[in-house]
């Protein structure tokens, strides 16, 4: 039942995702724009930090012009689109969708599994039907760091409750990658840790 639970949170996870889609591309039509889904899905998706991920993705970083100011943008999320564009025709936007749409579902799934082992299964579909409702899930639909950051995250936060505290360094250190708060993480093994020591081990 658990792990049916996990998969139907996950799929929930990406229904969600192509209802926003469809949303905006519903309001884009009722505000008089023009186009067909996919024709629209660039020009409705692709702003603000998306353009930088898509030209780090594309070029790599620069110590010169204003580009290097880029240089701020961690690497994980657009080394990761670099490498999944290979799958999607060398369109870095659509694999910084697929990367942010998979790492959506895998975070509704984990915070699922984590609160459910803490509370019971209850509490664990509330808790990820809130994180898929948030208004600022909107930007789990985004060529954003912020969906591979929250998997990442929480893969160090249940791989180390499960006593796996090397697979959980390996997800901390790459949720440091993503994005600055990562750096957070290590706060957790510090916990552990002392928890370890009180328990005399």
């Amino acid at each position: 039942t658990h792990g049916r639970n996990v998969l139907l949170v996950m799929l929930a996870a990406l229904l969600s995702r192509f209802l926003v889609y469809l949303i905006a591309y519903a309001m884009r039509r009722f505000t008089g724009g023009e186009g067909g889904f996919l024709e629209t899905l660039k020009p409705l998706w692709i702003h603000w930090d998306t353009r930088h991920y898509l030209n780090i993705a594309e070029n790599g970083y620069t110590a010169v012009g204003d580009e290097r100011l880029q240089l701020v943008f961690f690497p994980l999320y657009p080394l990761l689109m670099r490498l999944v564009s290979a799958l999607t025709g060398g369109d870095v936007f659509y694999s910084g969708l697929a990367v942010s749409l998979l790492c959506s579902a895998v975070s509704a799934g984990l915070l699922y599994d984590l609160a459910a082992g803490l509370y019971g299964d209850r509490i664990g579909l509330l808790a990820a039907a809130y994180f898929l409702l948030s208004p600022l899930s909107v930007f789990l639909c985004c060529a954003y760091t912020e969906a591979l950051f929250i998997c990442l995250t929480l893969a160090a936060i249940v791989l180390l409750r499960r006593g796996h505290p090397w697979l959980a360094a390996v997800c901390g250190m790459l949720s440091a990658l993503t994005r600055m708060p990562g750096v957070i993480a290590s706060g957790l093994f510090i916990i552990a840790a002392m928890g370890k020591f009180g328990e005399g081990k």
